[in-house]
């Protein structure tokens, strides 16, 4: 079933932080950004400490659940077992993503979604080669280098539809 989840979720592939659970509940540390600055030489700098907090991991599990008659598995057990893994393991790995991307609330038992940078289009409804470059300008310097694309089937359409002076695809 893990090698299942592993194969649909997106989020693991791409480096998810695993935590190993001590207990019910387990706090993660968070440090917010500094600014450097650019001083003359034997100036002091103006002090810029980060915000320093925390966010509390609870233990939530998945699951997948199915039952079947006795006489499928009698009839169909060398097939079976391994059909109705994989499924299994694609339903927990999409129930993964989901929770990730788009419909984790925060409340029980739902895990916070991740947040991405907001950007708002120019023109609304119209994405265009150049509103897609300032997409990109918009995620800060230093996250650039490892940065990828998130999207939703609905925005990826929008994306495809993107067409440089050609009609050609862009994206």
């Amino acid at each position: 079933v893990g090698i299942a989840r592993d194969r649909v979720a997106k989020m693991r592939a791409l480096g998810a932080t695993v935590y190993q659970m001590i207990a019910q509940e387990h706090n993660i540390p968070t440090v917010g950004s500094m600014t450097a600055q650019m001083v003359n030489e034997s100036w002091a700098g103006v002090d810029s400490p980060p915000t320093v907090a925390q966010v509390a991991l609870i233990a939530r599990t998945g699951t997948v659940m199915a039952s079947f008659t006795r006489e499928l598995f009698e009839d169909w057990i060398p097939n079976a077992l391994t059909a109705i893994t994989r499924k299994a393991g694609g339903a927990l790995g999409v129930l993964e993503d989901n929770q990730f991307f788009r419909l984790g609330s925060g409340g029980g038992p739902h895990v916070s979604r991740m947040t991405g940078t907001v950007f708002v289009m120019t023109t609304p409804a119209i994405l265009t080669n150049t509103e897609v470059g300032k997409m990109w300008r918009a995620c800060p310097q230093q996250y650039r280098s490892n940065a990828v694309w998130l999207v939703a089937s609905d925005v990826l359409a929008f994306l495809q539809n993107v067409g440089d002076t050609r009609g050609r695809e862009v994206y």
